[in-house]
Formats: C-alpha cells, structure tokens, sequence
C-alpha cells in the first residue's frame, strides 16, 4: 500500500508516514482505574518527525513498513518490539496522561518519494537552494502536512469538536531541527497556521546551528568546514550529492546543506508577545535542545550551546552524555522519553 501523499499547487507531492498507537487502552483494565476527571486530561498527542540529511528519509525512524501492507516493520523484520517499547515508555514517562499518539513522518522535499524544490532541481547544485526556497517554505509544507494527515479529525461541519482537540509536538533531529524552529516561528507569529492543535512546543535533537550568524563562534565555523579541504561549498555539496548512497535524497541534501549556511531568514527567539501560558491561542514556545555526547559531527556539539543563546530563556539544553547523533531514529524507548518530557508542566 503507498504512503499517503499530497500535491502541492498540482506541481509537487510531499510523501509521509503515519503511524497511531493506542498508548492507554480505554477498554482496558489499566484503563478502567483511571477516575473520570483523569480521563479528560488526557492527551490525543500528534507527533511531527522530521529527519536529518538520512538519505533513507522518513525510513530512518524504524516504527513503519516500507515494503508491505503497512506492518510494522525495520530491517525486513517485524519491528512490533520496537513500538511496543514506544507504547511502554510513553506511558511510564507521561504518567499515563497520553491516550493516542499519532506519529506523522514525511520525507521532507527532495528525499525519497517526496519531490525536490523546483527551484532546487532545476538550478542545480551550484546556484544554492536559498534561491527560490526557504525556511519559511519548508514551514509552509511541513503544516500542510500537518493538516493533510490530521484532515479525518474533523466533524461533518469542519469544524473540530473540543473533546477530540489535538496536542501538537515537533521534533526533528540534525538538518530537521532549523525546520523544527522554522515551524515554531510560524506558529508562534501568526495564530492562523495550527488551528486544529494545541501546539506543546519543539524538541531539537544534535541540531545544527546558523552558520552563517554573524556571531557563530569561530571554533563552530572552523569544524564545520573541516570537509570542504579547501574546496568552495558549492563545489562540495556538488561533490558529495554525487555519491551514490545520496542517489535517493540528491536535492534533499542539497537544499539542507546550502540552507543551514546562509542567513536562516527567520528569529530564533519567540515573539515578545507570547508566552507559555498563552493557552488561550494554543501556542507554546518552549525548545527542548538535546545533544549527544557522544556526537560524531564535533561542529553539533560546539554549535548547541550558541543556538540556546539565540533562542533564550525559553530553551533548556540537556546532553546525552552517552548517546551519539542517531539516537533519537534509532531508539525507540529514549525518543518516547523525550516526547513524554515535552508534554509535562515547564
């Protein structure tokens, strides 16, 4: 069975997954010990995934069958264990406060089965893919996602109804982190973008910073252009979009290379005017930052602390002193943990 897609203007299609768990079991006997008044707090959570620069896409989460029938599926193999320690772990670290969680996963444009950027696939690799596309598009697609794969919440009259109201998390790990805040700029500045949700805020994870800002510390730029050896960065991104494990996800990787190393064209830190408690507006605007201190890419490490600074008093930054930068794809239990965190009191 394909993944669910959409078209955009009829010009492009954006691919994504989506995977809903019963985390409680309303007709269960776990369930049927919680008193009523527990019952209405409970969370109908939808989860935004966004990837890194894996050439595998939406498949690095490891929670969905790509081959057949929609099982759940990693590696060719059942992977029921994998979300069963997901349930598990959403329950133990959310106090059983989360009933349903739904999991959209796409492949961000240019990886994949989603189509590239226009501007990106026909310029090519050298004209940089911030002519024509944009954090503040990528914003764009991400909540059309959004809308598209919450669409069967609405009633018969479009609207939805209060009691099925959804919470709303976006996480994205490497190059889907400055998307991640690419959204949360957009939710936070224009109240119109996220009306079915209750938006809970953003968790970051071994993101990337701006490399551009003009106050990135020099040991941050330096490490991260230790792979140019000498070359230009377009010369490298045309290099390196030429391997052939990048055959799948060229104009993705293109687009997040060029992107991450030019001005974002957005603000880190939250409009003035909002605030946590604006529950009113369904906007929250706290960042969960994690970094791995086990982290591979050193330019990650280095960059976390800086990013923090340019978001503000509203992002916490925790290290993962044993984990490396895969951490949040490839465990299940942990990315659960840290979804549960988000949906506690700040």
């Amino acid at each position: 069975m394909m993944a669910p897609f959409f078209s955009i203007d009829d010009t492009r299609k954006i691919v994504y997954d989506v995977v809903s768990l019963a985390i409680i079991d309303q007709s269960s006997q776990q369930a049927s010990t919680v008193s009523d008044s527990d019952k209405d707090d409970h969370l109908c959570l939808d989860v935004l995934l966004l990837h890194g620069m894996a050439p595998v896409g939406r498949k690095c989460w490891g929670l969905k069958d790509h081959t057949s029938n929609n099982s759940l599926m990693k590696n060719g193999k059942l992977a029921s264990d994998n979300v069963n320690t997901f349930i598990e772990a959403i329950r133990q670290h959310s106090n059983n406060k989360i009933s349903h969680a739904r999991l959209i996963m796409p492949d961000r444009p240019g990886y994949c089965d989603s189509d590239a950027a226009p501007a990106v696939k026909e310029q090519g690799c050298d004209d940089g893919a911030n002519k024509g596309y944009s954090y503040a598009q990528f914003a764009t697609d991400m909540l059309r996602v959004v809308a598209h794969a919450t669409a069967g919440d609405d009633d018969d009259d479009g609207e939805l109804d209060s009691a099925r109201k959804r919470s709303l998390i976006v996480l994205g790990t490497s190059s889907g982190g400055p998307c991640s805040l690419a959204i949360r700029n957009r939710i936070l500045s224009e109240t119109s973008s996220l009306p079915n949700h209750i938006f809970l805020g953003t968790i970051i994870c071994s993101s990337d910073c701006p490399y551009s800002h003009p106050h990135c510390p020099q040991a941050v730029t330096s490490e991260d252009t230790k792979d140019l050896n000498g070359r230009s960065i377009q010369q490298y991104v045309q290099d390196e979009s030429l391997k052939r494990f990048r055959r799948n996800s060229k104009h993705g990787f293109v687009t997040d290379y060029l992107l991450e190393r030019t001005d974002w064209g957005f603000d880190l830190a939250a409009p003035s005017h909002v605030s946590c408690d604006d529950r009113a507006n369904h906007r929250c605007n706290r960042v969960h930052m994690y970094v791995g201190g086990e982290d591979d890419y050193k330019s990650i490490r280095l960059g976390a602390q800086f990013l923090r600074e340019l978001i503000g008093d509203d992002a916490r930054l925790q290290i993962l002193e044993e984990e490396d930068h895969f951490y949040a794809s490839r465990k299940p239990q942990l990315l659960a943990k840290l979804l549960a965190t988000m949906t506690s009191p700040r």
